[in-house]
């Protein structure tokens, strides 16, 4: 008996099936794993893998919105590299921290996970931050690679005197976080996977309460004045690295919701600018034009939870030290 698929192989040749599947959605590729051997060994190789993530990153297509319920467990010490769309990860070994010589203090560390395109490469950076008195700060930087699966020590000195915030975002592959620099401004730090530099970019304002996001395959800013609680103003970098194409896009003023919050994390920015899905005590639609805000409703929302938006892609398909929580679950079952 000649197979279904054997058939569809001698119809269609094998380079229009794989510019078929490099449209379909992650969790229709994973279904056709089990389709034929022939489309196992297209899906799960490298080369459709990044062929597959390049696609929707230049269509801005398969984007998926995951909300992660807060305050349930206490926050695992173990680090893993997470792919929540195939439900697959990779348990990141540990690393011990270089304390600097001298009577030094560990003070925090900030964690950043990006893709390096050009050495296609997944990297996690860890920033260790140390203090000496009040007056020096030192600073430890490795970066783990996925594909050597190891750690790395950054010898390079950061050109900074503190980190403002321990959250970063990854753009381009680079990570980027709000710094001070010695002289007592804030700059933009970005850390470049591929060259392994730090460079600082300019503000678009002065505000020292803002943080960073990443929206429209921009980096974005957002600016919060604690004086004026829920007033914040969104800049983006049009032109990546070009600090002279910082553009205000729109403002939340302070009268325009209704939720008394500092800071409202964008999510989704339509190409019609009309108007935005934020987050914020949930998940709220602001009308730009209108200046008011409505609360998302859906009964299946857990009653706290924290956002991220993802592109869908289908790194940690398989390879060493990936976990699959349904293969432990079927080992249990038998």
């Amino acid at each position: 008996m000649i197979s279904s698929t054997s058939m569809i192989s001698n119809y269609v040749p094998l380079d229009v099936i794989d510019r078929i599947l490099l449209r379909l959605p992650v969790n229709a590729l994973i279904r056709f794993l089990c389709v034929s051997k022939e489309w196992s060994a297209l899906i799960n190789s490298s080369n459709f893998i990044k062929k597959h993530l390049n696609h929707s990153i230049e269509t801005n297509s398969d984007r998926t919105l995951i909300l992660k319920e807060t305050f349930v467990n206490p926050p695992s010490q173990s680090r893993k590299g997470r792919n929540p769309l195939i439900r697959k990860c990779r348990k990141l070994p540990s690393e011990p921290m270089d304390t600097p010589s001298g009577s030094l203090c560990y003070s925090c560390s900030s964690f950043g996970f990006g893709y390096d395109p050009s050495n296609d490469d997944y990297k996690v950076m860890r920033i260790a931050q140390f203090f000496e008195g009040v007056l020096r700060e030192f600073f430890e930087v490795k970066v783990y690679s996925l594909k050597s699966q190891c750690w790395k020590k950054i010898e390079k000195q950061l050109p900074i005197k503190e980190i403002c915030s321990a959250q970063s975002v990854s753009l381009n592959g680079a990570f980027h976080l709000i710094v001070e620099q010695d002289d007592g401004s804030e700059s933009i730090l970005a850390f470049d996977l591929a060259n392994e530099k730090f460079r600082l970019y300019r503000k678009p304002s002065n505000e020292d309460l803002a943080s960073l996001e990443v929206l429209r395959g921009c980096l974005c800013f957002i600016e919060c004045c604690p004086e004026i609680p829920t007033s914040n103003d969104f800049w983006l970098m049009k032109e990546y690295g070009d600090e002279s194409s910082w553009t205000r896009i729109y403002k939340i003023e302070s009268d325009a919701v209704l939720w008394n919050i500092d800071y409202f994390k964008p999510l989704l920015f339509p190409k019609n600018g009309k108007k935005v899905l934020m987050e914020g005590v949930s998940l709220i639609w602001y009308d730009i034009k209108k200046k008011r805000g409505k609360k998302v409703k859906n009964r299946s929302f857990p009653k706290r939870f924290k956002t991220a938006t993802c592109i869908e892609s289908l790194p940690l398909l398989d390879g060493d030290n990936v976990i699959d929580p349904r293969q432990k679950k079927n080992k249990r079952k038998r």
